[in-house]
């Protein structure tokens, strides 16, 4: 017999005993707690955090809420015992694979054996895996799995939670896919699992707001019944009456001669555009279902636009109707973002679908960064007065990250919710503002210089907030709050609710 085998062995004997012990604390220090001792491998339901019912799709996102969930209330390890609460349903075995059946949403706790039948196997040996994602379980089939959380670093660190062992609680710890071993066995042992059953990130929109010259600014959104609407600063509203695809989100922009226009994606998937006079027209151009067009107005008084393909391939468009593929891809669940340049054209950034930031000129130049992305996530683009950009993303370490047009990146340290995108404009006495989700769920903002300050007000998780410059050389920005109604906020801290609600 082998170690591992005659260690397991030990450890479910220990088992009985470490639960009761455990039990007896645990159950003093935890609020809403539940601990079931026998059915504890059928799962009653899954609360608040999704998914809808036990075994139906499930976002990246729910997977590691899911996860962080237990670590919060601090679940001891058990295989005798399972947990269930209002939040995650349950009960599911409080071991490792019963940790990895919960945080996937499966309708009953699996062994590490089994996890696979439910799984792809993406690499059989993680060992210098840099393409780990979210979600993803790191199994060891003869004896332990772990939960892939986030990496921490662009150097093959990466955080994980799990149920470790008895005497031991629901935790995160950190490792690199270079070490030697991962839970004191050797790392080639282990292997990376998908979940089979995953789907985008859900439907959750976010608005888009414009300078306008000589109205302030105006904001386009998805309402609560799947219209596209608009608000200007003076607080006129009106719905155009045009549907939306569920779960996207229009783009806005002013134009030069006056004026702004919007792009969206109707429900039958096609790119759609409408001017403030009402005029609107849809293209035979149809969008990747979930993905979101871009809108920026140029200096001749027309626009260009950039969205997602059905093909899942970056498309253009400008106001005369021309469009043309660039045959580059893109991330499924992303969106791409398009900004004016001040010498002339434009450029726009997208994730591909190896997940690395990628920028494209007008002129056709395109070139993929090896800066590492959050799948599902967009970047923002914003034109510089020196003719040059800068850009806006969510790492793949779930750090907002800031990269110019000579190449210069840097990270801000500042986490962002692992489902939203940021957004960037520039000022008019120069620099740039972004505002972006923190982990926490509140609307946060970061000047150029660095300075960086997170306000009070909630946002939906998963949505993402939209900034512009103001010709005073403030800015002023909208966001979905976690009441689901629009608010918008400017940059000396006045915030205040719209009462319209968003989809």
């Amino acid at each position: 017999m082998s170690i591992h085998a005659r260690w397991r062995i030990a450890r479910r004997a220990s088992a009985v005993l470490a639960a009761a012990l455990l039990g007896s604390v645990f159950a003093a220090g935890i609020a809403h707690a539940t601990i079931v001792t026998s059915g504890y491998d059928t799962s009653n339901g899954t609360g608040t955090i999704g998914p809808a019912a036990p075994g139906d799709p499930i976002t990246r996102a729910q997977i590691i809420a899911r996860a962080q969930d237990w670590v919060n209330n601090q679940i001891p390890y058990s295989q005798t015992e399972g947990w269930e609460d209002s939040a995650t349903g349950g009960p599911y075995r409080m071991d490792c694979s019963g940790f990895i059946s919960m945080a996937w949403g499966l309708p009953t706790s699996m062994v590490t054996s089994t996890l696979p039948q439910v799984a792809t196997v993406t690499d059989g040996d993680i060992s210098g895996d840099t393409n780990l994602n979210p979600g993803d379980a790191l199994d060891y089939t003869a004896d332990h799995a772990v939960l892939f959380d986030h990496w921490t670093d662009s150097s093959g660190d990466f955080a994980y939670d799990a149920e470790h062992t008895f005497g031991q609680v629901t935790n995160q710890s950190t490792d690199s896919v270079y070490s030697s071993t991962l839970e004191g066995y050797p790392i080639s042992y282990f292997e990376a699992l998908e979940y089979n059953n995953l789907t985008a990130v859900a439907a959750a929109t976010s608005p888009s707001i414009a300078a306008v010259a000589g109205s302030g600014y105006v904001e386009a959104f998805q309402s609560n019944s799947g219209v596209l609407w608009n608000r200007t600063e003076s607080g006129v509203e009106a719905s155009t009456g045009l549907g939306m695809m569920a779960g996207t989100s229009p783009s806005i922009t002013g134009l030069a001669g006056g004026g702004y226009v919007e792009a969206w994606q109707n429900p039958q998937g096609y790119l759609c555009n409408r001017l403030e006079t009402g005029t609107y027209a849809c293209t035979n151009l149809q969008m990747a279902p979930g993905t979101s067009p871009s809108i920026a107005g140029t200096t001749d008084g027309g626009y260009t636009e950039a969205f997602q393909a059905s093909t899942g391939i970056l498309w253009n468009r400008n106001n005369n109707g021309t469009a043309a593929t660039t045959s580059l891809g893109m991330d499924s669940s992303s969106s791409p973002s398009i900004t004016p340049l001040a010498g002339g054209g434009y450029v726009e950034a997208f994730q591909n679908p190896q997940h690395d930031l990628c920028n494209r000129l007008e002129t056709g130049t395109a070139a993929c960064t090896s800066l590492g992305m959050m799948p599902g996530t967009s970047p923002s683009i914003a034109g510089t007065t020196d003719g040059g950009y800068t850009e806006a993303f969510q790492a793949s370490t779930g750090i907002l990250w800031n990269r110019n047009n000579n190449g210069t990146a840097a990270t801000t340290s500042l986490g962002m919710d692992s489902s939203s995108s940021p957004s960037i404009t520039p000022l008019a006495g120069g620099g740039y503002v972004e505002a972006f989700q923190n982990p926490q769920h509140d609307l946060c903002n970061r000047l150029e210089t660095g300075t960086a300050a997170c306000t009070s007000l909630g946002m939906m998780p998963g949505t993402s907030p939209s900034i512009a410059g103001t010709t005073d050389g403030g800015y002023t920005e909208a966001f979905q709050a976690s009441t689901g109604i629009l608010w918008n906020r400017n940059n000396n801290g006045t915030a205040a609710s719209t009462g319209l609600g968003m989809m």
